[in-house]
């Protein structure tokens, strides 16, 4: 098929929104080219979690297979180009209907009706040494990633702003039966925000360390050990903290003029199926949540591919509904 030639469906991001909104197009018979930069947020991670019948499985076995699935069951609806697309334009693809351009990173162009933006987001790590090196396996976003298989152990918890939502860290000191450690890093305990919350992990029996910490490292046993500038050092099981996140293609979206959250920079659907303020346009996994995990993605992923493959149908309704009435009678409102 011609580059040129616009599929029914493009998507950006070959994830697990990007796959699954792969799949919901070709279960409706429609051609879809998804499009794989191999950039990926839970790479650095050893094993998934939470997900069913993948519980342990690593991150890039489970996109293999996946995509494997896809190709299988779908080989004469599918396309799967290895690209990373740098500009999305809105383009009129025919008979006076509006699409969307993309362009490759080599200057390729592709063209399609629908278009399902699952691109991720990525992480704004600490400028802290061996943070980045430990990140997903040892300094993890979340406790269903490693808190159960080490409950009862040490926890640390890094900095303060991590108790801005603090369930999870009373969740953590429930797994680790009553061994967390707030670290601070530096940052004085009289000048947090939440004092409310802060108030509450202590009088749960969480301690607070102040020390300035100069580097994080493995160890032989899979511990991670903290180095204070002080030169001493603490161990603990692993470090639950959650970086601040950024939408991978948000200066692409943005550019297309898509709105986003102020909170979060991702992209704000308008109804269940993923839909932008940008007609045809769809988002699913992180590029359209704060709630970032597998099982989200997949579900909003889902319904972003079926929201496309659904709009198709009621444009072709349309269609048929001007080619067939009398000009007195055309109606000139699409769906």
């Amino acid at each position: 098929m011609s580059r040129n030639q616009p599929w029914e469906v493009v998507i950006i991001g070959a994830g697990p929104a990007g796959l699954a909104a792969a799949t919901s197009v070709c279960r409706a018979a429609r051609r879809v080219c998804v499009f794989d930069s191999h950039q990926y947020r839970n790479q650095p991670a050893n094993e998934i979690h939470n997900v069913v019948m993948h519980a342990g499985q690593q991150p890039d076995r489970f996109r293999s297979l996946s995509r494997q699935e896809i190709w299988n069951c779908f080989e004469h609806d599918i396309t799967f180009i290895e690209a990373t697309i740098s500009n999305i334009n809105k383009v009129h693809v025919r008979d006076g209907q509006t699409g969307f351009e993309l362009t490759d990173n080599a200057g390729n162009t592709y063209r399609g009706k629908k278009l399902v933006i699952a691109t991720g987001s990525m992480d704004l790590m600490p400028n802290i040494p061996g943070y980045r090196d430990l990140f997903g396996h040892g300094i993890v976003h979340g406790l269903i990633y490693e808190a159960l298989e080490r409950r009862g152990k040490p926890i640390g918890v890094l900095g303060l702003d991590s108790i801005n939502d603090v369930a999870p860290v009373l969740m953590a000191f429930h797994l680790a039966q009553n061994k967390v450690t707030i670290y601070t890093n530096g940052e004085e305990p009289a000048r947090y925000r939440f004092q409310d919350n802060l108030n509450m992990v202590l009088a749960r029996g969480c301690t607070l360390d102040t020390r300035k910490i100069r580097a994080f490292s493995r160890m032989h046993d899979s511990s991670v050990m903290i180095q204070f500038s002080t030169g001493a050092a603490h161990y603990v099981t692993y470090i639950l903290h959650t970086p601040n996140t950024r939408n991978r293609a948000e200066s692409m979206i943005h550019r297309l003029g898509v709105e986003l959250s102020e909170v979060g920079g991702y992209a704000m659907a308008k109804g269940p199926y993923g839909e932008t303020n940008i007609r045809g346009c769809f988002v699913g996994g992180d590029t359209s949540t704060s709630n970032k995990n597998i099982p989200t993605a997949l579900s909003t992923g889902m319904l972003a591919g079926y929201g496309a493959a659904r709009q198709l149908a009621v444009d072709e309704g349309w269609e048929a509904v001007q080619h067939s009435s009398p000009p007195s009678h055309r109606h000139h409102r699409r769906g």
